[in-house]
């Protein structure tokens, strides 16, 4: 299950975008990186993984201060053959609101369609998720530089009667960094 946490995260895994581009019309495309620990309980045993994300987002303000975004994102956890990767895809909606000056907060809710890999299987899913505390500093008016910290996340991965259920609470344990460009 802890495969699935991961497919989750790196999807919800971050671009956070903001600052004086937050028009209606405004576009923005986005990169984040993630490294963290996870854990998880599936069926009673329980499992912790180090894991990594990358991904990438283009959005476009639907109106003032509102931003619908599409993203991919692959991610791997633990290592060796017992690694587990995944790739996803999928729209995301995220709210700024203006903090100071050149910081932003921007909670985001994410769908994600996506597929796991666990040594020869592939099994498909999907997840549902919400970035309580992205944070977007903007030291210039085009680039945006951006903290995900708090994620609530659900993910189900589901193949040939197999059914995996998983909700993940991740606070600073997967951090996700990301830079953002404007235009």
């Amino acid at each position: 299950m802890r495969r699935v946490i991961f497919c989750f995260l790196a999807i919800v895994a971050f671009s956070v975008s903001t600052a004086s581009a937050q028009q209606k019309g405004d576009m923005s495309v986005n990169a984040h990186l993630g490294l963290g620990v996870s854990s998880s309980v599936i069926e009673g045993s329980s499992a912790t993984g180090v894991e990594f994300g990358i991904g990438a987002e283009v959005g476009f303000f639907v109106a003032d201060k509102l931003r619908l975004g599409v993203g991919l994102a692959y991610g791997v956890e633990g290592g060796g053959g017992d690694a587990t990767h995944t790739f996803n895809i999928g729209p995301s909606l995220s709210y700024y609101v203006a903090i100071g000056k050149k910081l932003y907060y921007a909670p985001k809710l994410d769908l994600a369609f996506c597929v796991g890999s666990y040594g020869s299987e592939a099994i498909p899913g999907f997840g549902l998720g919400l970035s309580i505390a992205n944070f977007e500093y903007r030291p210039t008016e085009r680039i945006g530089l951006s903290a995900s910290l708090l994620s609530l996340n659900y993910v189900l991965l589901s193949k040939h009667g197999l059914t995996l259920n998983n909700v993940d609470l991740s606070l600073s344990l997967s951090p996700k960094l990301g830079f953002s460009y404007y235009f």
